[in-house]
């Protein structure tokens, strides 16, 4: 090789690496430029992260399996790195890749190594029995302290032996040449909507989006991988509840109607475990509320949620294969695709969808401030929990809408509306969670499960419960004043308040 006729080259033994890519459903670890493998070499096996933009030093630690969730990890810089990063959602092995390299180590007249260029052939894993090779590459590596040897090197292979350097990232190689393409799935309902559209279709193609995030949370949730899988499913069924209620007389009633108690049944259905994830969750912080002398007392609270969470998901399953949801799986994308004759148009169905959205946003805001007006701190809590349904549906329009609207102006007022949403929704999710715990403590004891420390703790887990949901209660009227100041209400006005009246639409 050319490059050896200024420098001493030696040949180190072939190594063979496997290489498995870990990441999340939706790509947070790729989201924030880091890739996350376990690399095997012959009884020696690492977890490794490293950073694509090289803000982050690479991270090793040994491992002979990865576990499912960063909290399963050992005490490590990289669980202390990546916890933060994919939170709640499962790893999940995205390539696989078998490695041959062979490497040269290039030396100087002191017989020190200046610089390494290995030879790399990489091999995608697909099954058992079958594999897929990657172009092979050389990949030049500096030794620090030589970097001037490194780019001499460097200078040579790429004038000498012509070759050119790339940019290589062996992740997204191996997925393009599966045809997989990274950021794949978002829960984010990205969808760019022309102001001037007809807002059956516009709506339509909303409708169909929602559907395919139903769709590509579906076997994650029957396998039951991680919550975030049930968690999308049910933000796309509100999501698509919020269109088929709040956009009246854009679909026939019949339909519109039929579709609204599906979706409502899929939302019931999907609900009750759901709640046992939220428990789960948040069992960390339940114990947090306890004096220390209590949490290991709490334990078997946390084995009871996993049981009935069990029978919850055996019990959804049956749901979700039944001749009902069949049904709608057929039904739905039928409706969907299934085009308007013009003579059998609902009354909004040719309207712009800007102006039917700006109608129904406006309408719903000012149904937000009209019931928050209303409370006082004296309030019952159902007013409280009907004014967080409001902000709900509000919130939903404002997302699915938003790409009709440039710049920042309704995200600040959707990140207003969130403040006040948030503490509504704590207020009530507190609530809901001590009023669960001792229906729990009641069940438990008629099974016969834990002690009679185990329901103390729980009884002043409770209590900890109600005391924080006074305080949440307190900070609702600075959330309120917040949201209803005069720039907050401007920004509503300029964004959606009507016009004209040329589009009537129903109460």
């Amino acid at each position: 090789m050319a490059v050896c006729q200024d420098f001493s080259c030696r040949k180190s033994p072939p190594a063979h690496l496997h290489l498995t890519y870990y990441d999340t459903f939706d790509w947070r670890l790729n989201a924030a430029n880091l890739r996350l493998y376990r690399q095997q070499h012959e009884q020696d096996s690492q977890l490794v992260l490293e950073s694509l933009k090289g803000d982050v030093p690479p991270s090793f630690t040994s491992l002979s399996t990865v576990p499912k969730f960063a909290w399963e990890l050992p005490a490590s810089a990289i669980r202390q790195y990546i916890e933060p990063i994919i939170e709640m959602r499962a790893l999940l092995p995205v390539a696989e890749i078998k490695s041959r390299e062979d490497t040269l180590r290039i030396t100087n007249k002191e017989q020190k190594t200046v610089a390494t260029l290995t030879l790399q052939q990489d091999d995608i894993v697909l099954t058992s029995n079958h594999r897929q090779a990657l172009p092979p590459r050389l990949v030049l590596h500096a030794v620090k302290g030589y970097e001037n040897s490194y780019q001499k090197t460097r200078k040579k292979l790429e004038q000498d032996i012509d070759l050119t350097v790339l940019e290589f990232d062996q992740l997204l190689a191996a997925l393009q040449q599966q045809g997989i393409a990274v950021n794949d799935y978002s829960s984010k309902l990205k969808i760019q909507l022309e102001p001037q559209a007809r807002a059956d279709l516009a709506s339509k193609s909303i409708l169909k989006r929602l559907y395919q995030t139903m769709l590509a949370n579906e076997a994650g949730l029957k396998t039951n991988i991680d919550s975030e899988f049930l968690h999308d499913y049910r933000v796309a069924i509100r999501r698509t509840r919020s269109i088929l209620t709040q956009l009246k007389g854009v679909f026939a009633d019949t339909s519109a109607e039929h579709f609204k108690q599906e979706f409502a049944w899929l939302g019931e259905i999907t609900g009750p475990l759901r709640d046992l994830d939220v428990h789960l969750l948040q069992f960390d912080s339940y114990a947090d509320n306890l004096p220390a002398a209590h949490r290991a007392a709490l334990l078997p609270l946390k084995e009871y949620l996993f049981q009935v969470r069990e029978q919850r998901h055996q019990g959804l399953l049956q749901d979700l294969a039944s001749k009902r949801y069949t049904t709608i799986q057929a039904e739905w994308p039928a409706f969907l695709d299934k085009e308007t004759i013009s003579g059998e148009l609902p009354e909004n169905a040719a309207a712009p969808i800007q102006e039917l959205a700006k109608r129904n946003i406006w309408r719903s805001y000012r149904k937000v401030m009209k019931q928050a007006g209303a409370l006082s701190m004296s309030s019952p809590a159902a007013a409280f929990h009907e004014l967080r349904k409001s902000c709900k549906k509000l919130r939903y329009l404002m997302e699915i809408f938003q790409s009709l609207y440039t710049g920042n102006e309704i995200k600040q007022l959707i990140k207003h509306l969130k403040i006040l949403q948030d503490n509504l929704g704590e207020y009530q999710d507190l609530d809901v969670q001590s009023l669960a715990i001792k229906q729990f403590a009641r069940e438990m004891e008629g099974h016969g499960i834990g002690r009679s420390d185990t329901y103390m703790a729980m009884g002043i887990l409770v209590g900890a419960l109600q005391q924080k949901k006074l305080a949440v209660h307190q900070e609702f009227i600075a959330c309120y004043t917040q949201f209803a100041r005069h720039g907050v209400q401007q920004g509503f006005a300029h964004l959606f308040k009507p016009v004209n009246k040329q589009l009537e639409l129903s109460q």
